[in-house]
């Protein structure tokens, strides 16, 4: 049987094969019943200076992502080939399945900064990972009570919210002291046995290593600080981006929901094995624009503008960073075999 990496071709074309069917159903999902025609007029009538300036507000969040990482990366790594080392995760994101661009990037950080290793370097990717997904809950708690939906939705927003907090917290506590960490996976799996074929131990210890710098006070406000500069540039963005289509209301409305959508769109990002997540993404802004009765025609070509704009800006940055850098193919090829070697063959 033909192999990659070692690996049966086959494992590699079934996942590929779900991530297109699964494009194919969201983008049925978001595109259903759309006039075509009144969509082309919306694109064509965008302001693209709009477009241009909104997407230099997402460099500007880039870059704060970049300092960010390289906080958690206690400083050990120069700002410049953190950013482009950043830009390449982001384009092989976009251009991979299996969004193998952060272990790329781990990878490459950990080869041509002599002072961090690949692992503490993966470790590091994994808390952002965290941080972010916990900015995203907050940033959907603030904007569910703006927008008009049913009180039990802004009730499990709100729970949801809350479980999360406490959730990091708990996470922090167990960093200081994973001795309790430990033991309460243990307490958990003489109740959950089933969880053990996951290998918890393995992953806590992942998990725990990743957030040991942030038990440092000082540091845990830098990355704050970080953290929340790069989540209000990439809102601000967003948000900038309606100009570009006068039809749009600027609302509060409008704005929350725009709001909303980063964080909807945040989450399509959990989906498997798509290809610059074609598809959820669309779906994803579509469904919350429609909630604030923007017309389908318009919340799609809004979302196409968004996706295409994004996509296009991480292979630039990307393409960049790799000139910038230097990078051969072949160590390109490296860093994407060693990638597949770390994922899950199931």
């Amino acid at each position: 049987m033909p192999t990659l990496d070692g690996r049966p071709v086959a494992n590699y074309l079934g996942k590929l094969l779900i991530g297109t069917l699964l494009s194919g159903l969201f983008l049925w999902l978001a595109l259903s019943g759309l006039e075509w025609a009144s969509f082309w007029q919306y694109v064509q009538g965008a302001r693209w200076w709009v477009v241009i300036l909104a997407w230099g507000i997402w460099v500007l969040g880039m870059f704060a992502r970049a300092v960010r990482w390289r906080v958690l990366l206690g400083d050990r790594s120069r700002l410049a080939p953190t950013f482009h080392v950043l830009n390449i995760g982001f384009l092989l994101n976009n251009t991979l399945p299996f969004r193998v661009g952060d272990l790329i990037r781990a990878y490459l950080v950990g080869r041509r900064e002599a002072e961090v290793s690949v692992l503490a370097a993966l470790s590091t990717v994994v808390t952002e990972r965290i941080i972010d997904m916990l900015s995203v809950v907050v940033i959907l708690m603030g904007v569910l009570p703006a927008l008009v939906v049913d009180e039990v939705v802004v009730a499990g927003g709100m729970a949801m919210g809350a479980v999360a907090v406490t959730g990091f917290v708990v996470l922090l506590i167990g960093a200081h002291r994973p001795s309790l960490a430990h033991g309460l996976l243990r307490s958990i799996l003489r109740v959950l046995p089933v969880l053990s074929r996951l290998s918890p131990e393995r992953l806590l210890n992942h998990l725990l290593e990743g957030l040991q710098p942030l038990t440092q006070g000082r540091l845990l406000l830098r990355v704050g600080m970080w953290t929340g500069v790069s989540w209000a540039l990439s809102l601000v963005g967003t948000w900038v981006l309606t100009m570009a289509f006068p039809d749009l209301p600027q609302t509060p409305t409008l704005r929350a929901a725009v709001a909303l959508s980063v964080v909807t769109a945040s989450f399509s990002l959990i989906i498997p094995f798509t290809i610059a997540n074609v598809g959820p993404f669309e779906a994803a802004i579509v469904f919350v624009l429609l909630t604030a009765n923007v017309p389908q025609d318009l919340a799609v070509a809004y979302a196409v503008v968004w996706h295409v704009t994004a996509v296009l800006g991480y292979a630039l940055l990307g393409g960049l960073g790799i000139m910038a850098l230097g990078l051969s193919p072949a160590e390109l090829r490296q860093a994407v075999a060693t990638a597949l070697e770390d994922l899950p063959t199931a």
